[in-house]
Protein backbone atom coordinates (compact mmCIF):
# COMPACT_ATOMS: atom_id res chain seq x y z
CA UNK A 1 0.00 0.00 0.00
CA UNK A 2 1.39 3.32 -1.01
CA UNK A 3 0.74 6.40 1.03
CA UNK A 4 0.75 9.60 -0.49
CA UNK A 5 0.75 12.46 2.27
CA UNK A 6 0.79 16.48 1.04
CA UNK A 7 3.31 18.73 3.06
CA UNK A 8 1.71 22.28 3.18
CA UNK A 9 -0.94 21.78 6.44
CA UNK A 10 -0.39 18.12 7.18
CA UNK A 11 3.47 17.87 7.63
CA UNK A 12 4.65 21.52 7.18
CA UNK A 13 3.63 24.61 9.36
CA UNK A 14 2.80 26.66 6.08
CA UNK A 15 -0.12 28.72 7.86
CA UNK A 16 2.57 29.52 10.83
CA UNK A 17 4.81 30.95 8.55
CA UNK A 18 2.48 33.29 6.80
CA UNK A 19 0.99 33.83 10.54
CA UNK A 20 4.79 34.65 11.61
CA UNK A 21 5.39 36.20 8.67
CA UNK A 22 2.30 38.49 9.13
CA UNK A 23 2.83 39.84 13.05
CA UNK A 24 6.14 41.57 11.71
CA UNK A 25 3.98 43.76 9.71
CA UNK A 26 1.40 43.91 13.08
CA UNK A 27 -1.14 41.62 11.82
CA UNK A 28 -2.64 38.84 14.10
CA UNK A 29 -4.59 36.56 12.63
CA UNK A 30 -5.76 33.75 14.80
CA UNK A 31 -4.80 30.45 13.60
CA UNK A 32 -8.39 28.76 14.86
CA UNK A 33 -10.29 31.30 12.85
CA UNK A 34 -8.98 30.61 9.78
CA UNK A 35 -11.74 28.82 7.53
CA UNK A 36 -10.41 28.68 4.20
CA UNK A 37 -8.14 26.32 2.23
CA UNK A 38 -6.11 29.20 0.18
CA UNK A 39 -4.02 31.77 1.91
CA UNK A 40 -4.82 34.66 0.08
CA UNK A 41 -8.67 33.81 0.90
CA UNK A 42 -8.25 33.84 5.21
CA UNK A 43 -5.56 36.63 4.66
CA UNK A 44 -6.95 38.89 1.99
CA UNK A 45 -7.03 41.90 4.14
CA UNK A 46 -3.58 41.62 4.24
CA UNK A 47 -2.99 39.69 0.86
CA UNK A 48 -0.43 42.05 -0.45
CA UNK A 49 1.88 41.39 2.36
CA UNK A 50 0.56 37.49 2.62
CA UNK A 51 1.79 37.15 -1.05
CA UNK A 52 5.21 38.47 -0.30
CA UNK A 53 5.79 36.56 2.45
CA UNK A 54 4.91 32.79 0.69
CA UNK A 55 6.75 33.43 -2.16
CA UNK A 56 10.00 34.96 -0.96
CA UNK A 57 12.50 32.57 -2.06
CA UNK A 58 13.61 30.20 0.88
CA UNK A 59 10.53 30.21 2.88
CA UNK A 60 9.10 26.53 2.04
CA UNK A 61 13.03 25.67 3.26
CA UNK A 62 12.25 27.39 6.84
CA UNK A 63 9.06 26.30 7.34
CA UNK A 64 8.66 23.73 10.74
CA UNK A 65 7.52 21.03 11.22
CA UNK A 66 3.60 20.72 12.55
CA UNK A 67 3.79 19.14 15.99
CA UNK A 68 3.75 15.74 16.27
CA UNK A 69 4.42 15.27 12.08
CA UNK A 70 7.63 13.79 11.70
CA UNK A 71 7.34 11.36 14.72
CA UNK A 72 4.09 10.39 12.52
CA UNK A 73 5.86 10.33 9.11
CA UNK A 74 8.74 7.84 10.51
CA UNK A 75 5.78 5.69 12.44
CA UNK A 76 3.35 5.46 9.02
CA UNK A 77 6.87 4.87 6.79
CA UNK A 78 8.05 2.00 9.48
CA UNK A 79 4.43 -0.14 8.31
CA UNK A 80 3.93 1.45 4.54
CA UNK A 81 5.30 2.76 1.68
CA UNK A 82 5.14 6.70 1.48
CA UNK A 83 5.75 9.59 -1.12
CA UNK A 84 4.99 13.09 -0.57
CA UNK A 85 2.89 14.42 -3.14
CA UNK A 86 2.57 18.18 -2.72
CA UNK A 87 1.59 21.16 -5.25
CA UNK A 88 4.19 23.96 -5.60
CA UNK A 89 2.93 27.48 -4.59
CA UNK A 90 2.76 29.23 -8.01
CA UNK A 91 5.04 32.70 -8.19
CA UNK A 92 7.51 31.29 -5.70
CA UNK A 93 10.17 29.95 -7.79
CA UNK A 94 12.45 28.45 -5.42
CA UNK A 95 9.07 26.37 -3.72
CA UNK A 96 9.96 22.68 -5.48
CA UNK A 97 13.77 22.77 -4.49
CA UNK A 98 12.95 24.36 -0.88
CA UNK A 99 10.57 21.46 -0.10
CA UNK A 100 12.50 18.86 -1.27
CA UNK A 101 15.43 20.59 0.88
CA UNK A 102 13.42 20.65 3.15
CA UNK A 103 12.41 16.99 3.22
CA UNK A 104 16.28 15.68 3.11
CA UNK A 105 16.74 18.05 6.16
CA UNK A 106 13.79 16.26 8.45
CA UNK A 107 13.74 12.71 6.40
CA UNK A 108 16.36 11.65 3.88
CA UNK A 109 17.38 12.08 0.38
CA UNK A 110 15.61 9.03 -1.14
CA UNK A 111 12.18 10.58 0.04
CA UNK A 112 13.19 14.22 -1.39
CA UNK A 113 14.22 12.49 -4.62
CA UNK A 114 10.91 10.50 -4.75
CA UNK A 115 8.77 13.26 -3.59
CA UNK A 116 6.02 14.56 -5.97
CA UNK A 117 6.30 18.29 -6.25
CA UNK A 118 3.44 18.96 -9.00
CA UNK A 119 -0.03 20.97 -9.44
CA UNK A 120 -1.77 18.31 -10.63
CA UNK A 121 -2.19 15.02 -7.14
CA UNK A 122 -4.27 12.85 -9.71
CA UNK A 123 -0.71 12.50 -11.61
CA UNK A 124 0.59 10.47 -8.33
CA UNK A 125 -0.35 7.14 -8.14
CA UNK A 126 -1.28 5.96 -4.83
CA UNK A 127 -3.64 4.35 -3.14
CA UNK A 128 -4.20 6.82 -0.62
CA UNK A 129 -3.94 10.69 -0.24
CA UNK A 130 -3.90 12.44 2.97
CA UNK A 131 -4.40 16.30 2.06
CA UNK A 132 -5.98 19.08 4.19
CA UNK A 133 -7.28 20.04 1.10
CA UNK A 134 -10.81 19.72 1.44
CA UNK A 135 -11.22 19.20 -2.72
CA UNK A 136 -8.64 18.03 -4.28
CA UNK A 137 -8.92 17.78 -8.09
CA UNK A 138 -7.06 17.63 -11.13
CA UNK A 139 -7.29 16.22 -14.80
CA UNK A 140 -7.63 12.43 -14.01
CA UNK A 141 -9.63 10.53 -11.95
CA UNK A 142 -7.18 9.55 -9.21
CA UNK A 143 -5.40 6.01 -8.59
CA UNK A 144 -5.96 6.94 -4.83
CA UNK A 145 -8.82 7.43 -2.17
CA UNK A 146 -8.75 11.09 -0.86
CA UNK A 147 -8.24 11.47 3.21
CA UNK A 148 -8.57 14.80 5.04
CA UNK A 149 -5.96 15.83 7.40
CA UNK A 150 -8.22 17.38 9.85
CA UNK A 151 -7.44 21.17 9.89
CA UNK A 152 -10.35 24.18 10.75
CA UNK A 153 -10.11 25.30 6.93
CA UNK A 154 -11.98 21.87 5.98
CA UNK A 155 -14.68 21.04 8.11
CA UNK A 156 -17.18 20.81 5.53
CA UNK A 157 -15.05 17.76 3.07
CA UNK A 158 -17.12 14.66 3.86
CA UNK A 159 -14.27 13.02 2.73
CA UNK A 160 -12.74 10.29 5.58
CA UNK A 161 -11.06 12.62 8.04
CA UNK A 162 -7.60 12.04 10.04
CA UNK A 163 -7.01 14.08 13.48
CA UNK A 164 -2.98 12.63 13.37
CA UNK A 165 -0.45 10.89 11.22
CA UNK A 166 0.00 7.50 13.51
CA UNK A 167 -0.21 4.26 12.15
CA UNK A 168 -3.35 3.00 14.59
CA UNK A 169 -5.40 5.84 13.59
CA UNK A 170 -4.60 5.07 9.87
CA UNK A 171 -5.22 1.85 10.01
CA UNK A 172 -8.63 1.90 11.26
CA UNK A 173 -9.60 4.74 8.79
CA UNK A 174 -8.75 2.47 5.82
CA UNK A 175 -10.20 -0.91 7.34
Amino acid sequence: MTILIDMDGVVVDFVGGVLAGLQKHGVRIRRENINHFTYLDWASEHADWAKEIAQADGFFLRLDPLPGAIDGVNELRSKHDIRFCSAPLPGNKTCETDKRAWIEKYFDKQLADEAFIGSDKTMCDGDYLIDDNPEVAGSKEPSWQHIVFDQSWNYASSAPRLFGLSVAEFDDLVR
